[in-house]
């Protein structure tokens, strides 16, 4: 189980992990997080970087937070 440090820095390199509710996984060639099991963001074959912006809770926006610093989104 990865924590959020690990997390971040897996993200930013694109390798999966897995912590207690985020995970990162590949599906195909698109780079798939989940957070719990809905997804918040993936890097497609093309390298495009999307960011699910849709509010949930406290801890889902803590991980999307976590998802643009590692890709230096603001």
């Amino acid at each position: 189980m990865d924590n959020y440090k690990v997390i971040e820095q897996k993200i930013r390199n694109l390798e999966p992990f897995r912590g207690n509710t985020l995970t990162g996984v590949y599906v195909g060639e698109v780079y798939k997080i989940f957070s719990y099991e809905t997804l918040i963001a993936e890097v497609g074959n093309m390298g495009n970087k999307l960011i699910n912006d849709t509010k949930y809770s406290v801890t889902t926006s803590k991980q999307q937070n976590i998802i643009r610093r590692a890709w230096g989104i603001k």
